[in-house]
């Protein structure tokens, strides 16, 4: 996913084996530096991550940006279409239970390997979205690595301080998409923002913005 600088690109990202596709954006800003990814939908009715990302692409261009930017809208995109109750619905697995995945086993196993591999491998840090879906009303808080190496740890202790959130947790999970990206030494940061009501969907969006 290379492009010339000073671009901005809606890709669709092909999942081998699977006939699965991620919607995504990427902008490539004018300098150099690093690439951030920002992750939606990997439970597929956690909609206000997938809002943030589309008003996010929208509002972003080459010139406010110095390294790459890839925002990934939907990961279990099959699921968003079939409205699936947040699990990948060829298989009914939860994606953020199955890294890092195999490139020969079920449908989500397989879209966990990718994800591993082209993204998380090809990223200098990880924000995923999460959020109570359509029926619960969380408080917002973010998580960050507790079990992977201390530089990681620390990385992604800052990037969760750069929320707005009131509770910031630290996680010793291994195995879902942004705790998986500790284990590859890649920060990232878990932004659970509540479900209902227009206040928090927009200070998720205000965070974003950042």
């Amino acid at each position: 996913m290379k492009y010339a600088k000073n671009t901005k690109k809606k890709i669709l990202l092909h999942v081998p084996q699977t006939g699965m596709t991620i919607p995504a954006t990427l902008i490539c800003g004018r300098e150099t530096g690093k690439t951030i990814t920002v992750s939606a939908g990997v439970h597929s009715r956690e909609y206000i991550g997938i809002e943030a990302l589309i008003r996010l692409a929208q509002e972003l261009t080459p010139e406010n940006v110095q390294g790459t930017i890839l925002l990934l809208h939907c990961c279990n995109y099959d699921g968003f279409l079939s409205r699936s109750a947040d699990v990948v619905p060829h298989d009914g697995k939860n994606l953020n239970r199955e890294f890092p995945g195999t490139v020969d086993g079920t449908q989500t196993q397989r879209l966990a390997a990718f994800l591993e591999t082209e993204i998380i491998r090809n990223t200098d840090c990880l924000v995923d979205l999460h959020s109570g879906g359509f029926c619960e009303n969380l408080i917002p808080h973010a998580y960050y690595h507790g079990a992977a190496k201390p530089e990681v740890c620390a990385a992604s202790c800052r990037m969760a301080r750069w929320t707005e959130a009131k509770y910031l947790v630290r996680s010793e999970a291994r195995n879902g998409f942004y705790s998986h990206a500790g284990q590859c030494g890649v920060p990232r940061s878990f932004w659970n923002a509540a479900a209902a009501g227009c206040f928090w969907r927009m200070r998720f969006w205000r965070t974003l913005r950042m």
